[in-house]
């Protein structure tokens, strides 16, 4: 229960704090599908970070996912943050 609470609470301080379960599970699955030029898929750890910081700018995702500039476009770098505006309905502010 106190792992539950502290999770909760962390989140309530995060911008995923006003994201609905169902845009939750659309941005995890639409992320978990993404693919870069590369081929290479996100990994989980770069899922959560963007999960818990739902980045609106290139700049964030550049501290987000490794390796960004070999692994993605920059036309696929905008269509990953047009997932996270998407899936989100806008909710965030970035």
């Amino acid at each position: 229960m106190q792992l539950e609470h502290s999770v909760r609470s962390y989140l309530n301080s995060t911008p995923i704090k006003s994201v609905t379960r169902p845009e939750i599970e659309g941005l995890v699955r639409e992320l978990g599908e993404f693919k870069g030029v590369s081929g290479e898929k996100l990994t989980q750890l770069e899922v959560v970070q963007i999960l818990n910081l739902l980045p609106t700018r290139e700049v964030e995702l550049f501290r987000i996912v490794g390796k960004i500039e070999e692994r993605l476009t920059e036309a696929e770098i905008q269509a990953l943050l047009e997932i996270v505006r998407r899936e989100t309905a806008g909710k965030h502010s970035g």
